[in-house]
């Protein structure tokens, strides 16, 4: 479903042909997702809901990158203390995976991925394969800066293959 499901397929198709837009043409689409996004945040998400209230703004305030300068930065510290805030009430939890950075800077990070994101991510991957040349089914080793296994593990080795990627994954660390 992730790697060839309709909703992944619809995403590549968008990113094959977004590939080819004009300057102009991107900026209208970027408008159009921030506005989706913005809408879906404070919509969905409990931190965004509240802090749009506390501004005392709606999505409708922000029309474009610049409006952006309207919301203040967040941190790793904001994210870290209530993660769940982060999370949107209208994901369906059973298909929500979770994930840490490596806390390379001191503490780790926990992230929420939904099959949207996954799905999205991975698009993005297999166009970027493809500028390089590499067909659908190519092996390969993916090398990232999250962690391939178990932060426990401490005996090689330390990269997992994914069979349905034709990927041995390997961590940065």
């Amino acid at each position: 479903m992730i790697r060839g499901g309709k909703q992944f397929k619809r995403m590549l198709n968008e990113l094959e042909k977004s590939q080819w837009y004009s300057s102009q043409e991107l900026k209208e689409l970027q408008k159009e997702k921030l506005k989706i996004i913005i809408r879906h945040a404070f919509n969905n998400v409990p931190y965004y809901n509240r802090l749009f209230r506390k501004l005392n703004i709606s999505p409708s305030d922000i029309k474009d990158i610049e409006d952006l300068k309207k919301l203040p930065l967040i941190s790793k510290r904001d994210v870290q203390v209530n993660p769940e805030d982060f999370l949107a009430v209208n994901v369906n939890k059973n298909f929500i995976r979770t994930a840490f950075t490596s806390g390379t800077m001191g503490s780790p990070l926990k992230i929420y991925w939904d099959v949207h994101s996954i799905n999205f991510e991975n698009a993005m991957l297999r166009r970027q394969y493809r500028w390089a040349g590499f067909s659908d089914k190519a092996r390969k080793v993916i090398l990232r800066s999250t962690l391939a296994v178990n932060a426990d593990i401490k005996d090689p080795p330390f990269g997992r293959n994914d069979f349905f990627q034709r990927s041995l994954i390997m961590s940065a660390y």
